[in-house]
């Protein structure tokens, strides 16, 4: 680590921050001050370990320990004696400490320079100086100090030092004749015999001439392992791996050296730390300004894509860089950044620290999601306690033309392609969601929400009996139009008496024939039960009536407009008559007193929501004229995916809002509405208010001074009652009028704004006139049922007349015709007007009809005539007996 002393440097100190993916701890220089470490499954809360307890001036952790592991090392030189503890902390603030010394070390070589590293997974931690070694076995207590020879050097300071799994690797530099030269030393541990075995030593070109010279060094836990190594004073950064020889022997290979030239900038490799399991590099930089300097004096962490060694040695531009446009240090945060750490698994949190001790965690986010600092503090996590500061994940996504493809603590990337259109052509998305303010504008998303609905016109035909005819004899709703479906079931009955006529042809179906005619007799309601086929004509007329009953019963429910429901026959129309007037405020209220009031009353809420934006709520200040604080107004705030809902409940219908936006983001559509809950009183009401208006042009961005005045307009609905016992009901709603400039609304396309604000006035005001829509029914239920028997009995008569007309007129006709155009032996003749044969035998059956009954007249006569004889003789024969 580096410290400034009145703008200069000062000599390096030990490490005093270390974390990994579940623990964090941190020191500070000042012997008083308590040890403070955070649990990352609980950022909301910070522990603390007395000094008097345990003074350490370094601090190490494991990068891969689990869970379970949840101890650090620390370090105390006291003396000649070396303190190495081993401390156990658990959430419930109970610590436990594990010590063991290194005893009197030897006093010819003096202790100037400490480094504390331990083995990734908490096995063992290794402490070295200038002249002696320090390890402990952290599972099995097993510790110890020996001198150390260092191969081919006459002196060798160790400055920083990181671990892997297998290998050890030591920083520092050899002095030599007034010069140094920078050293690195690959080494491991082994156990069995208590020793170091070294593997490799390498040593730079360059020559430096310094008292105290800065490193550091950062190894990758992969199978091939990648070592950077930071020399800030040569603004360089260099570049490992492990070259393995089939001797099992292990080298040191030097990929690359990446150096940057910054102006007014240097101390590039300051610190250096591999992201998200070696797949990103990230260097510190600080710059060596007093801190009275009029240039502001911040450091830059530069982040390389790390897949490609040969790109990531040669690109000299970092792939993102924080500070950026839009992650930026907290306000608390102000002095330079002078050492970082990260964890190792992915995504990595990054840890920085100042000066002043203060550390900013910068949290990783999500795809298509980057960290921010928030105004609005969370109750997830710790809030400027003992300087310990957040960058707060998943709060902001990515703006339109930018992209996140992978989690991480870096911002967006702007996309290549030209995102100046809706539609999406950042080809270096991967996903939707990883850019998804670029699908955000859909057409339901910019679409308006209307809620008030205008009369319409009343119908040029408004007379039951016209609409009742009209709709019985429509074609255009297809089968369920009634005469379509009538003419349907008559094409049955006309086949049908066709099959009945047929079976004349037939003497053994002549009885069925004659069953069948007199069964549809009974349905014949056109000649009162005379004629079979009248039945039949009777059927489809029935048919047809019950079509004409349920078109009326529907039409009488077509009342009113806000209630109606929509099929076939009825969807044009509507049982009711409008009347639209427009009257002032000023008038006598009369019957509306009671709405008006109810409209009066309501409280207004102003829905405001930035689409496709990188703003958050931290950013937002508002303004109310004439509000004070008996009325101060409520305000909300939440993000969505795609934009920044703001809710501010209006203390007056005649307000004027201002609010103001911190930052230069781009806006890319504006929706602007208001809300009321609904109220009634009696037969009066108002409806729930809820409409907003899109505000956004597809070639444009919204600008950076926006005016949008709404202006409101009072709507009375009167429904007259559709029966005698229904009363007047009285309903209200607030019919609105967006006025603006497009001009001054929108402005050309840009990834970013020319001002570092925001601002949009929105104001509401009220038209001194009301719009009066009555509405009546057409037609009441006693009209609808007295017209509807008459239209059927109607039909009934038509259909009558129809049969005395063929019984007169074109059924005797027709017969004439085919008699005479026909042979008698014809089917069609047979069929229509019957057989000759048929003819004859007609007659002769009744001539032996005539003659039986003459024959039986006779026998009556004689029989008569041979009894009265009878009598006659008997008579006789009592007058001569009596004579006699």
């Amino acid at each position: 680590m580096v410290q400034f002393i009145n703008g200069q440097r000062s000599p390096p100190v030990s490490v005093i921050l270390a974390a990994n993916d579940h623990l964090f701890v941190s020191l500070k220089s000042n012997s008083n001050s308590p040890i403070q470490y955070q649990f990352s499954a609980n950022r909301k809360k910070v522990f603390y370990i007395s000094r008097s307890l345990l003074n350490a001036s370094t601090v190490a952790i494991g990068k891969a320990q689990n869970h379970s592991q949840l101890y650090f090392v620390t370090m105390q030189k006291n003396g000649s004696v070396l303190y190495m503890s081993k401390v156990t902390v658990t959430d419930n603030e109970y610590v436990e400490m594990d010590t063991v010394t290194s005893g009197n070390l030897s006093k010819a070589n003096p202790i100037n320079r400490l480094v504390l590293s331990v083995e990734p997974r908490g096995q063992y931690a290794i402490a070295m100086t200038d002249s002696f070694i320090f390890i402990r076995n952290l599972f099995t207590r097993i510790h110890w100090i020996d001198e150390i020879v260092w191969p081919n050097s006459t002196r060798f300071t160790p400055v920083c030092a990181d671990m892997s799994a297998r290998f050890v690797y030591m920083a520092g530099y050899e002095k030599s004749a007034g010069s140094c030269t920078v050293t690195v030393y690959l080494m491991s541990v082994d156990f069995s015999g208590c020793r170091i075995q070294f593997h490799d030593r390498w040593q730079s070109e360059l020559a430096c001439s310094y008292d105290h010279l800065d490193l550091s060094l950062s190894v990758s836990e992969q199978a091939d392992e990648k070592i950077l190594l930071g020399i800030p004073t040569i603004n360089s950064v260099y570049l490992f791996t492990i070259d393995e020889t089939p001797t099992k022997s292990f080298r040191l290979q030097h990929l690359g050296t990446k150096r940057q030239d910054i102006m007014m900038r240097d101390n590039y490799g300051t610190s250096v730390v591999w992201l998200n399991n070696g797949q990103r590099a990230a260097v510190l930089d600080t710059a060596d300004l007093p801190r009275d300097s009029v240039i502001t004096a911040r450091s830059n962490v530069y982040i390389y894509d790390s897949n490609n060694m040969t790109l990531f040695i040669t690109n000299a531009t970092a792939t993102m860089t924080f500070p950026n446009f839009f992650q930026k240090y907290t306000n608390q945060f102000k002095p330079t950044a002078t050492f970082m750490v990260a964890t190792q698994t992915t995504p990595s949190t990054l840890y920085l620290i100042n000066q002043l001790y203060h550390i900013l965690v910068l949290l990783p986010s999500d795809p298509g999601y980057y960290s921010v600092e928030s105004f609005f503090y969370d109750d997830i996590y710790t809030n400027h306690v003992d300087g310990l500061y957040f960058l707060y994940p998943n709060r902001v996504t990515c703006p339109v033309g930018t992209y996140k493809n992978d989690a991480g603590i870096w911002p967006c990337s702007v996309c290549k392609a030209d995102n100046t259109s809706l539609i999406p052509t950042c080809l270096q998305c991967q996903n939707r969601s990883n850019c998804p303010l670029e699908f955000a504008m859909t057409e339901e998303l910019m679409s308006d929400v209307t809620q008030s609905i205008g009369y319409p016109e009343t119908a040029e035909i408004d007379v039951f009996d016209d609409i009742l005819f009209y709709n019985m004899f429509r074609t255009d709703c297809g089968w369920k139009s009634p005469i379509i479906m009538t003419a349907i079931v008559l094409s049955i009955v006309v086949l049908l008496s066709m099959l009945i006529c047929s079976m004349n042809l037939s003497k053994r179906f002549r009885i069925k024939q004659q069953f069948a005619k007199n069964l549809f007799k009974h349905f014949d309601l056109i000649e009162q039960g005379k004629f079979w086929f009248g039945g039949l004509i009777s059927i489809s007329a029935l048919f047809f009536i019950g079509f004409l009953v349920q078109f009326s019963v529907t039409f009488h429910t077509q009342y009113s407009m806000e209630t109606k429901h929509s099929t076939c026959q009825t969807k044009d129309l509507l049982n009711a008559k409008f009347e639209t007037s427009l009257r002032f405020l000023n008038s006598p209220a009369g019957d509306h007193e009671t709405v008006f009031n109810l409209l009066n009353s309501q409280v207004f809420t102003l829905n405001i929501q930035f689409i496709n934006t990188s703003l958050h709520c931290g950013r937002i200040m508002f303004a109310i004229r004439n509000e004070t604080d008996s009325n101060k107004s409520l305000f909300s705030c939440y993000p969505t995916d795609t934009s920044l809902v703001v809710s501010i409940k209006l203390p007056f219908h005649v307000s004027s809002v201002k609010m103001t936006l911190q930052g230069n983001n781009t806006i890319q559509a504006v929706r602007v509405g208001l809300s009321a809950e609904y109220s009634r009183i009696g037969d009066s009401w108002t409806q729930a208010l809820n409409f907003s208006k899109m505000f956004h042009d597809r070639s444009k961005m919204m600008s950076q001074n926006m005016n949008i005045h709404l202006e409101l307009t009072k709507v009375i609905n009167v429904t007259e009652g559709l029966t005698k016992n229904d009363q007047t009901t009285y309903s209200g709603l607030w019919f609105p009028t967006f006025t603006f400039d497009p001009d001054q609304l929108f402005k050309n396309t840009t990834l970013l704004n020319d001002h570092p604000q925001t601002i949009l006035d929105v104001g509401t005001s009220e038209t001194p006139f009301f719009v009066r829509n009555k509405q009546q029914p057409i037609a009441r239920q006693a009209e609808i049922i007295f017209k509807t028997i008459l239209f059927a009995g109607i039909c009934i008569d038509l259909l009558a007349m129809l049969f005395l007309l063929l019984g007169l007129w074109i059924i005797p006709v027709i017969k004439l015709f085919f008699h005479k155009l026909l042979q008698p032996n014809n089917w069609i003749h047979r069929l229509l007007i019957g057989t000759q044969s048929d003819s004859l035998e007609i007659v002769e059956l009744r001539k032996k009809i005539l003659d039986l009954e003459a024959k039986m007249n006779k026998i009556s006569v004689f029989e008569n005539y041979h009894q009265l004889y009878a009598v006659h003789d008997e008579r006789e024969g009592y007058v001569s007996q009596n004579t006699f």
